[in-house]
């Protein structure tokens, strides 16, 4: 083997583990990227709680809020100087998350608002992205003025019992 050939041979082999290192890096990043990564802060993580749907108290905060909804819109449609939130059900991939929701627009199945938190189970959703939502479907509702609530947060109210 003449010296030619011994480089080429080298050029060669080092080509070859280049595109081998390359597939398994490839392939370990694109396992990682699949898995869905847990971003939550630690607010997120210790503001959270597991509730059954089927729960007693969750039905019938439900009801409560469904009894409330008109009276949640006619506010939001005549004020200015408060945050209104409605807590929704998301699901993807078989997870669920009850999420607040912060509404900057209501109209019905086209509601549009901001993510109030940091989704614990949804890769493609994070804290403050917008969504849309339908406001007949929400689960509580809340109307805060200077970070303090002036009417809803059924559940959390309820939960403090």
């Amino acid at each position: 083997m003449n010296k030619t050939s011994k480089s080429i041979t080298s050029v060669l082999m080092i080509g070859i583990i280049a595109v081998i290192g390359f597939f398994l890096i490839k392939n370990f990043v694109s396992k990682e990227n699949d898995e869905t990564k847990n971003t939550q802060t630690e607010w997120d993580k210790n503001n959270m709680r597991e509730i059954e749907p089927e729960d007693k108290l969750l039905v019938e905060i439900k009801q409560e809020t469904k009894l409330h909804l008109s009276y949640f819109i006619s506010e939001f449609k005549k004020s200015s100087k408060s945050d209104f939130f409605a807590k929704v059900k998301l699901t993807e991939n078989e997870k669920t998350e009850h999420i607040w929701v912060e509404i900057l627009k209501l109209d019905n199945d086209k509601s549009i608002g901001l993510l109030g938190n940091e989704p614990k189970y949804f890769k493609n959703m994070k804290y403050l992205d917008t969504l849309t939502f339908d406001i007949n479907q929400s689960e509580d509702l809340m109307i805060m003025e200077n970070d303090s609530i002036v009417f809803g947060g059924f559940l959390q109210a309820a939960l403090k019992k």
